[in-house]
């Protein structure tokens, strides 16, 4: 009787387990592939404004990124005036992989540097896109630390560049 009532307890136990799970989906989180909507949603070009920090500066910038499958490439033009106006005195071009981890968290691999930084992003309408990184103007934040590794992410997005799809 013993072993009747273990081998029913031991079916039982067996059928729960197995029906309908899959054990490699288990405590799991489900990334967002390269043909995922939110990774689609990233590709082709997005540019910045011309961004002036105050009506004093002589300085002014715009940003720009494309990206194309799991490939990202960054440009910065500075200008020593007051507009994004014929040639800039500095540009700077940055190439990535990108990673999309839990939602709203983007991880960006310098294949250059051979660096990561991670970051925060957010897409509205599928035609306005901020990151957490770059100069904030007045916006405060400690930066002590933030997004050389994954437990010190950007926190928060960056409200003065604003990315626009092209």
């Amino acid at each position: 009787m013993k072993r009747i009532l273990l081998l029913s307890i031991g079916v039982v136990l067996i059928a729960g387990c197995s029906a309908g799970t899959n054990d490699n989906a288990i405590d799991k989180p489900t990334m967002p592939e390269a043909t995922s909507h939110v990774a689609d949603s990233f590709a082709g070009s997005w540019a910045s404004d011309c961004l002036v920090p105050d009506a004093k500066s002589a300085w002014a910038e715009q940003h720009f990124f494309t990206f194309s499958g799991k490939n990202a490439t960054y440009n910065r033009k500075a200008y020593y005036k007051a507009s994004c106006e014929g040639t800039p005195d500095i540009k700077e071009e940055k190439h990535y992989t990108y990673t999309l981890e839990e939602k709203g968290q983007i991880d960006f691999y310098d294949t250059d540097a051979g660096t990561t930084f991670y970051d925060v992003y957010g897409i509205e309408g599928g035609v306005t896109l901020r990151f957490g990184h770059g100069f904030r103007n007045h916006q405060s934040t400690d930066l002590k630390n933030l997004g050389d590794n994954a437990a010190h992410r950007i926190p928060d997005l960056n409200l003065y560049i604003v990315y626009k799809k092209k």
